[in-house]
């Protein structure tokens, strides 16, 4: 399958795909993706979703299905999500993640929850096993509403590692202040 140029165009979005599909061959994939998402239409898949901002990408995939090479970046713009149940919500998400071969590289990644700051930098490396990663997340002055009654400000510097299979979470979560209003009547 050839294509010289497809364009998909929606609600605040705009991609274009190029490239070829070869299914009798090792390396089936060659394709080029370019263009912009509106991170509103996941909210099309889970009603318990609330999302906004926009998502850019430039990236070559190729290579066999079962271990694609990717080679590109993703540019997050102004990213809001929140999911219903779940106490925190993330909002002003900005940052960029570059693809190179089987791994992806947060270069930068940072927004808001619970009115303070996180911070999300490491990489996932993809070649067709496990899925191995290293992820380190620091976060300043963030509210979480947990129990319900309870109300809590914590910094926290974390870090996840290890394979799709094993991993282990480490860090250190410092509390600066907690709450407890439960609800009476009297």
């Amino acid at each position: 399958i050839t294509v010289e140029s497809a364009r998909l165009v929606g609600r605040s979005s705009d991609f274009t795909i190029a490239g070829k599909l070869s299914f009798d061959r090792t390396s089936p994939l060659d394709l080029r993706v370019s263009g912009r998402l509106d991170l509103a239409m996941l909210q099309d898949f889970s009603h318990d979703l609330h999302s906004s901002g926009t998502l850019t990408a430039d990236a070559a995939v190729r290579g066999p299905f079962n271990a694609p090479q990717v080679n590109g970046r993703v540019e997050v713009h102004d990213a809001a999500m929140d999911i219903a149940d779940f106490p925190n919500g993330i909002s002003k998400a900005s940052g960029v993640v570059l693809f190179t071969g089987d791994r992806a590289t947060i270069q930068n990644l940072s927004g808001e929850t619970g009115g303070g700051k996180v911070d999300i930098s490491g990489f996932a490396g993809y070649s067709g096993g496990p899925v191995v990663f290293r992820l380190h997340a620091q976060a300043a002055q963030v509210r979480v509403r947990y129990p319900e009654g309870v109300s809590t400000i914590a910094d926290a510097n974390l870090n996840l590692t290890g394979t799709s299979d094993r991993s282990m979470l480490a860090g250190t979560v410092t509390v600066r202040r907690t709450g407890f209003n439960p609800e009476s009547d009297i």
